[in-house]
């Protein structure tokens, strides 16, 4: 614990030793990035008047803190008010003819910290408006500045799963073990790549165990399943049904499923998610052919710990980071030191833009990426080990055929 925690502010340390050190700079980045004129896709585009008064609810969830899991004996008011609030998925856009040219390819986006949904749908819009793949939203919801910097200290630290991980990893890994899906690249940026991190940590647990009929967790599960379904953990459980839902997959509380149902789940088992404190997770075994279909590609990569999975000539899962030099949040994952007391284990390709400011995933690194990627004569991300290496993100760009975006 001690030792895990100097690691953490020796990390902290050597990211604020930033020249010069501007940090409102570094995380809303110049002058010229804040003005749509300038950057269509900004965030900070939510202080202009024409999002009124929405943009008063977005100030709410960042600066007043909430807790995640409304309490039964709380009446739903609470929620309405912003007292709690969830990480929760949803596609988007909600209806994409899109889907149909890529039908073997599944696209998530895990957002990063003080992000409502108001700041979560710009990303995925302009996502959407790039690369022109629906997208599975995995909402990172924001508990407020301060308990978002706590979540990030105890994922970063000691790759704790916290609400996100709990209330996500299971669409993300069903989305891993689709048979109809040969591709699934997952964007994470800021917090999401801490999460990012605890997800992978996940998936080498589930890497190569074979499933055991007889394992305490499979024991445990066939005694949930047998009980009175008004007697199991509600507002925890859920079933995997792959193929089931538009997204791939459902995650389905059990008290919305049919009995016809949930008898046929007895006998399978390994499909059972629980995530309450008190059982097991029973998940199925993940192969190395399933992760093979992961690509990670991480913006203002703050996690500390994301090696591959499968080491060799072709190591798995493929991963990309890119940072600005000035992010001061890129400067905690990607710009840390490689060893002693609060080094980083990245693994995966470093695209960097030398004096780049900014830490926002639309205006400092979607924009100046796009902008290289149109331009040559933009400057863009650079590959720390090899300048002539280009990212393979660049490969799925769609800017000659974009999709119409839905307004946000």
């Amino acid at each position: 614990m001690a030792r895990k925690t100097g690691a953490l502010l020796a990390n902290i340390l050597h990211a604020i030793k930033l020249f010069p050190p501007n940090y409102l700079r570094s995380i809303l980045g110049t002058r010229d990035s804040w003005k749509r004129a300038n950057n269509p896709d900004t965030e900070l585009q939510l202080t202009e008047w024409r999002h009124f008064p929405g943009n008063l609810r977005t100030a709410q969830s960042i600066l007043l803190p909430s807790g995640a899991g409304r309490p039964g004996w709380l009446p739903q008011h609470a929620d309405e008010v912003g007292l709690f609030r969830d990480s929760s998925t949803a596609l988007y856009p909600p209806q994409s003819s899109a889907a149909g040219h890529f039908p073997r390819e599944s696209w998530l986006f895990l957002n990063g910290m003080c992000a409502d949904q108001k700041i979560a749908d710009l990303n995925a819009a302009c996502l959407y408006r790039m690369f022109g793949r629906p997208l599975t939203m995995l909402h990172n919801q924001t508990h407020g500045f301060v308990l978002d910097l706590a979540e990030c200290a105890v994922g970063k630290g000691w790759l704790a799963a916290t609400e996100a991980v709990r209330s996500l990893f299971p669409a993300f890994y069903s989305e891993l073990k689709r048979p109809d899906i040969d591709r699934v690249v997952l964007i994470a940026h800021s917090q999401g790549t801490i999460l990012a991190a605890i997800f992978l940590d996940l998936l080498g647990e589930l890497l190569g165990q074979p499933p055991s009929n007889d394992s305490l967790e499979l024991q445990h599960a066939e005694r949930l399943l047998a009980r009175d379904r008004e007697t199991l953990h509600k507002h925890d459980a859920r079933v995997l049904l792959p193929a089931a839902g538009p997204a791939g997959a459902s995650l389905l509380r059990l008290a919305e499923l049919s009995n016809s149902v949930e008898e046929q789940l007895s006998s399978t088992v390994m499909h059972w998610l629980d995530w309450s404190g008190d059982a097991a997770l029973g998940l199925p075994p993940l192969t190395e052919q399933e992760l093979a279909k992961l690509e990670i590609y991480n913006f203002a990569t703050c996690a500390s710990h994301m090696p591959y999975l499968v080491k060799g000539p072709n190591p798995l899962p493929y991963i990309e980071h890119f940072g600005n030099h000035k992010d001061l949040v890129a400067r905690l994952g990607m710009f840390a030191p490689s060893r002693g007391l609060g080094s980083t284990h990245l693994d995966g390709h470093r695209f960097v833009r030398d004096e780049g400011w900014g830490h926002l995933l639309n205006a400092h690194y979607l924009f100046p990426l796009e902008q290289a990627w149109l331009d040559s004569n933009h400057s863009g991300f650079t590959a720390a080990a090899d300048p002539a290496l280009e990212s393979r993100l660049k490969s799925y760009y769609q800017q000659p055929a974009n999709p119409a975006v839905p307004a946000v």
